[in-house]
């Protein structure tokens, strides 16, 4: 899979629901399903997206 670039604004919580709905349209839904649906949003950190999932 190539790299994209995404254009993402709003607010912090707003930029993981865009990011989520950039991935699901380039990944299959099984792909979406296993490795991005479980994930959530923590923070931005020194330019770093945080995410967390259960354990």
């Amino acid at each position: 899979m190539g790299r994209r670039k995404v254009s993402i604004t709003s607010n912090r919580n707003d930029k993981w629901s865009q990011l989520r709905g950039a991935l699901k349209k380039v990944l299959t839904k099984g792909q979406y399903d296993l490795w991005i649906a479980p994930l959530h949003f923590l923070g931005l950190q020194d330019g770093t997206l945080l995410l967390g999932c259960r354990n």
